[in-house]
């Protein structure tokens, strides 16, 4: 689990399985939110791998 910054925004990747709820709730204690992509560049730099 780390957070990792790109185009001035900060991701949080983790290899923890929970819910759409649960994920959501620790991303609102983190003052964030879920990442909903906007664009092909974001779906691209998704670090899929980087686990």
């Amino acid at each position: 689990e780390k957070w990792v910054g790109y185009r001035c925004n900060c991701y949080f990747i983790s290899t923890e399985v929970t819910t759409w709820e649960e994920s959501r709730k620790f991303c609102v204690s983190q003052n964030s939110s879920l990442l909903q992509l906007r664009n092909k560049d974001e779906l691209a730099f998704m670090p899929y791998n980087q686990q």
